[in-house]
């Protein structure tokens, strides 16, 4: 590209801002426990608790206005992609106004919401369960901040309620307060003995105040409260919890008051598949000993996994692993039921939904002579990886690895598929399937007249590889052979979880550098291509660019993700407080009434 420079620049310049702000809201310590999490309502279905990061959010705010300042590559792409936010007085004036809020409020602040699905709130009868508590430590300076803040928004003609506004009032006696009117909803605010509560009905503040005066709170026997406090104990610092049973449960009475098709048809097919039986989800996001970033999910179930759910198999050894290079840029493997097994239950999930499926697959097998389930899957076995691993350019070095039962089998269902698709062809394209005996392995190669490309495999120690080049097979197994491998290469075992676990179900690792250093080679060479400051500037950010792993844990009634990486998935939907599609789920259930003043300043933040 002839931009180039502005691109390695603005890179440069986002990597930079990115690490300064890594540790920005995280905090200090992680929370073994909660006291807010026994105060929330019995029907609550998602419990919210994060860090009280406020003392850092002028800085980081700070931070972001200075390199804005200095680099018109960053202040550009700021503009054009983010709106200028940050820029923005208004935005600056809710960042301050946020920051001294919280400066009253204790470590955690906690969300707890309970919506009913598919209704809006102009529909209910009431307004939806919603309750935000902190404890306070300065809780007469948080009423006056408040009483001062609240007077100031009242005089603008900005908060009237209108325009989705949600209009917010202090308040000192919920009991004096007539009950909540759907059509005229309002964020209610209490401080009060040390607690900020904040709601949108008058009955939550009173039921939270005779809970604090001692009454029982059923939430306390709620499975879905023990589940939280175990989670607590391991220590966290984001989390996000959602009692999966009950979201489920109403999708199930939704289902059968709708009757036949729609809905009840997904009902049905989840079912099936072993979802339906999801419990509890946790979320986790916390800042571990090592000073990088960690993220933890837990899906547990309602008793042992099966269906779909149960494809996971119980973590072991992969032997796959060592098959790849100690420079490999992306792997990811997995440990599967075997797939006979896994297409019973496909079969059985396919057939209700589609009468036509098994009398064709009988036919289809039939007129061709073969078993998909005894020629193709049962010679399979449940472990597979696949890889990028070596250079890119010209052709990806692209790798599978699969584990195989009955090699001599496989090989002649592949030869049996490669006759039958050419007897289908005619005179047009066709496959070629060739072998070749070499240092006492037969090594295959599948081409196609009309694509030109071909793919290489050879049977070794119990697993089928295949790769773009025999070249890419012999690498592979003298990884196996000489140890050296990805297995045990310093880069991959740094990233393990230091969690007890030896071994896993399935995990993906990917490393940048990986791909820059052949790309970088190849560009060189080109008539117009990196110069060497250029080069310098790339492998500097590649440097900075850290390795990230995954790894998934398949136990007899629960699945936990762990992962180390900063932007993966999870990262993404808790920094955005989109956790769960929380955002759209309100949005949808108060429709004109979502509290804009309230979620869209902490989401732009």
């Amino acid at each position: 590209s002839r931009n180039v420079d502005d691109y390695l620049s603005l890179l440069t310049e986002l990597q930079s801002l990115s690490k300064e702000l890594e540790g920005t809201f995280f905090s200090d310590q992680l929370r073994y426990e909660s006291t807010l999490v026994d105060l929330v309502p019995d029907d609550t279905m998602l419990y919210v608790s994060i860090p009280n990061v406020s003392s850092n959010l002028s800085e980081a705010h700070s931070l972001i206005q200075q390199r804005l300042a200095a680099s018109p590559a960053l202040s550009e792409w700021w503009q054009t992609e983010m709106g200028g936010l940050s820029l923005d007085p208004m935005f600056s004036l809710v960042v301050s106004k946020v920051a001294a809020f919280g400066d009253y409020l204790g470590d955690e602040v906690a969300l707890a919401l309970a919506l009913p699905l598919d209704q809006r709130l102009d529909e209910l009868d009431g307004p939806p369960t919603m309750l935000l508590l902190a404890h306070t430590n300065d809780g007469a300076g948080l009423s006056a901040f408040l009483e001062q803040e609240l007077a100031t928004l009242q005089a603008t003609a900005s908060f009237t309620g209108t325009g989705g506004e949600l209009p917010m009032v202090l308040v000192s006696d919920p009991t004096t307060l007539p009950p909540a009117d759907p059509d005229d909803p309002q964020l209610l605010l209490r401080v009060h003995d040390g607690l900020f509560a904040a709601a949108l009905d008058p009955q939550a503040l009173i039921d939270l105040e005779a809970v604090r005066s001692g009454a029982m709170n059923p939430f306390v026997t709620n499975p879905f409260h023990t589940r939280l406090e175990e989670t607590f104990l391991d220590g966290v610092d984001y989390l996000v919890g959602a009692d999966m049973g009950r979201v489920l449960e109403q999708i199930g009475e939704k289902a059968a008051e709708e009757g036949r098709g729609g809905r009840a048809q997904v009902l049905s097919t989840l079912e099936a598949t072993g979802l339906m039986d999801i419990e509890h989800l946790m979320l986790e996001r916390e800042k571990g000993t090592d000073g990088g970033v960690h993220h933890r999910m837990v899906v547990n179930f309602d008793g042992p996994r099966r269906g779909m759910a149960a494809w996971l198999e119980a973590p072991a050894p992969m032997a796959s692993l060592e098959f790849m290079s100690p420079d490999a840029s992306f792997v990811s493997a997995a440990l599967l039921k075997e797939p006979k097994d896994l297409l019973t239950d496909l079969f059985a999930l396919i057939g209700p939904n589609d009468a036509d499926f098994l009398e064709e697959l009988e036919t289809f097998e039939t007129e061709h002579g073969i078993s998909v389930m005894d020629d193709f899957a049962a010679p399979l076995g449940g472990e597979m990886a696949v890889a990028l691993d070596g250079p890119i350019l010209p052709v990806p070095s692209w790798k599978v690895v699969v584990e195989v039962y009955d090699a001599a089998r496989l090989q002649n269902t592949l030869r049996f598929l490669v006759d039958e698709i050419n007897a289908e062809m005619g005179e047009g394209d066709t496959l070629t399937l060739t072998q070749e005996d070499r240092a006492g392995r037969t090594y295959f190669t599948l081409t196609s007249t009309h694509l030109g490309a071909g793919v290489h495999y050879v049977f070794v120690d119990g697993y089928l590889i295949l790769a773009p080049s025999q070249v890419l097979l012999d690498r592979a197994i003298q990884y196996r052979d000489s140890g050296y491998s990805l297995a045990t290469a310093p880069a991959f075992t740094s990233l393990l979880p230091q969690d007890g676990h030896a071994n896993f179900s399935g995990l993906s690792y990917q490393n940048l550098k990986g791909i820059l250093a052949p790309l970088m080679d190849r560009l060189s060479q080109a008539a117009e291509g990196l110069t060497d400051e250029q080069r310098q500037r790339v492998e500097e950010l590649a440097d900075d660019a850290p390795a990230t792993l995954a790894c998934i844990y398949g136990e007899s009634d629960r699945i936990i993700f762990v992962s180390n990486s900063q932007s993966d998935l999870f990262s993404s939907l808790l920094s955005t407080g989109g956790a769960l599609g929380l955002e759209d789920l309100l949005e949808t259930t108060l429709g004109d009434n979502m509290p804009t003043s309230l979620f869209a300043p902490a989401a732009s933040i």
